[in-house]
């Protein structure tokens, strides 16, 4: 895949891409932190349940 930018242009560019990934890495850091607590919760909820029978 090549296609010819403007050398000043390329920097932007490469600058936008780096942005980009970092920032989905961020969302997905995000993403898995949230899991982690929902799954703990649940774990939480269950050890509970099984206390009570």
């Amino acid at each position: 895949l090549s296609f010819r930018v403007p050398s000043l242009k390329t920097q932007d560019y490469v600058e936008e891409a780096k942005k980009q990934i970092e920032s989905a890495k961020q969302r997905k850091l995000k993403k898995s932190k949230k899991e982690m607590r929902k799954r703990k919760k649940k774990e939480r909820a269950n050890k509970k349940k099984a206390r009570k029978n």
